[in-house]
């Protein structure tokens, strides 16, 4: 259980998992086994060894992440957060004093501006009949779902488990009403006609779901074909952070990202939030 008495998400334990695993990578190629020293009653002494070994560790473990690993900051800052989550635990729920010598790992982190959709993108894709009447079905189909994410700024789980359920009615607006599966907490989100006419599209074929159900693997590759078809094709370098520094990352082929090449259906929510400060749409708060 999480602190707040939540389960503990599955994908949260495989990412502590995955750190474990790599911890036993690390530890195979060093010289010492890694160690946590317990310092109830400890030396100023022992105090500063730890403070020294903890220190080192960061280093060389910093180095394994980025040499070894190819890891950039943002993988390498959520394995960090990862181990001091454990020490957190360690301190917290068992009782075992080990220093606060994890609070020091910190990776410096910058943040590239994300990707989104632009309100007269997510126009066209809303209203042009004829660009929707060149589109084959599985590409209307994508077009659909990324509307409506874009729309209610819900995360990809999300939009799959809608059932027809979650629409309620009141006062003649009709309104999705759901606990997201990330923070169990429930919104109210009026729907506009658009997507009322995108549930009605699929009432019949998606079941007891609001969408048609894809993997995410599915809907990412059909959303680039979509936004490659709708012309949005012009170069958009993709950049990263690496040690501090913004670096470009290339295409296998070793040419610079364009548009659609960035678009997901994650791309979705990010917009939404985009629209919001532009004063597009209405939070769903």
């Amino acid at each position: 259980m999480t602190t707040s008495g939540k389960r503990i998400a599955k994908g949260t334990i495989a990412n502590y998992l995955h750190v474990y695993k790599l911890l036993e990578v690390f530890e195979s190629k060093s010289v010492d086994k890694l160690k946590i020293q317990l310092l109830h009653r400890a030396s100023l002494r022992t105090l500063q060894k730890e403070k020294n070994y903890w220190k080192r560790f960061f280093i060389h473990f910093s180095n394994f992440l980025y040499k070894e690993k190819n890891y950039n900051d943002n993988f390498a800052a959520s394995v960090f957060k990862t181990i001091k989550s454990f020490f957190n635990y360690l301190q917290k729920e068992k009782g075992f004093i080990a220093g606060n010598y994890h609070k020091s790992f910190r990776i410096p982190l910058l943040q590239a501006t994300p990707v989104v959709i632009l309100p007269q993108q997510l126009n066209f894709l809303i209203t042009n009949k004829e660009f929707e009447t060149s589109l084959n079905p599985y590409l209307k189909r994508a077009k659909d779902i990324f509307v409506f994410g874009c729309t209610t700024g819900l995360r990809y789980s999300d939009l799959m488990s809608l059932k027809k359920t979650n629409i309620v009615l009141s006062n003649n607006q009709a309104s999705l009403v759901l606990f997201t599966q990330k923070t169990n907490t429930e919104i109210k989100i009026p729907l506009p006609n658009y997507l009322l006419d995108i549930v009605h599209k699929y009432r019949h074929k998606a079941g007891k779901y609001i969408l048609p159900r894809l993997s995410s693997t599915n809907i990412n590759l059909q959303v680039k074909n979509l936004v490659k078809a709708a012309g949005w094709n012009y170069l958009l370098p993709k950049n990263i952070s690496c040690k501090g520094n913004m670096k470009e990352i290339k295409t296998k082929q070793g040419s610079t990202w364009r548009f659609y090449q960035h678009i997901t259906a994650h791309n979705a929510k990010n917009s939404y939030y985009n629209f919001i400060s532009n004063g597009c749409i209405r939070s769903n708060g």
